[in-house]
């Protein structure tokens, strides 16, 4: 087994640190990005811990967050007809979005070309733009899922039924 000492570490730490900030714009942004961090947690870090959040997310979180509309949309397009504000509110952080206010969320929907809001079951509710109340919703094949059992009900219904032919 091989010792290495805390010095061999740290030399080839730095090392490496020295080639990648030569070498690489992304590596720099990155040290930028971390002493800036550095430097707001340590100028207020009771807002940091108060908040209860994480002052990173991981570069694959930041890859796949949503903003509350696209996840509005989403949880529009799964429920397949208009929804108020209130239960949107609800179903948006399952759906990727941020959690947020009414009158944040409302302000996104109204702002965005996709969204309508329409009078609906006596409430007012948030549609999508694209599509008319009450348009089927197509869901895409999911390879190797069978479908739910009022899906096979459905798709029951709607095949044509063969006739016996009389001999």
């Amino acid at each position: 087994m091989v010792e290495t000492s805390l010095e061999t570490l740290k030399s080839l730490w730095e090392d490496l640190h020295t080639r990648l900030k030569a070498q690489s714009a992304d590596y720099r942004t990155l040290l930028a990005l971390e002493a800036a961090m550095r430097s707001m947690e340590a100028a207020d870090p009771q807002a940091v811990h108060a908040a209860g959040v994480s002052p990173r997310g991981s570069a694959l979180d930041l890859a796949v967050r949503v903003t509350q509309a696209e996840a509005a949309q989403r949880v529009l397009e799964a429920r397949g007809e208009p929804m108020p504000i209130d239960e949107l509110i609800r179903l948006v952080p399952a759906f990727g979005g941020r959690p947020g206010t009414r009158a944040s969320l409302s302000s996104s929907l109204s702002q965005a070309p996709q969204f309508v809001s329409i009078r609906h079951a006596n409430r007012w509710c948030w549609w999508l733009t694209e599509r008319t109340v009450g348009e089927p919703v197509e869901e895409p094949a999911r390879p190797g899922r069978a479908p739910s059992r009022s899906n096979r009900w459905r798709q029951i219904a709607r095949a044509p039924r063969k006739r016996a032919q009389k001999v």
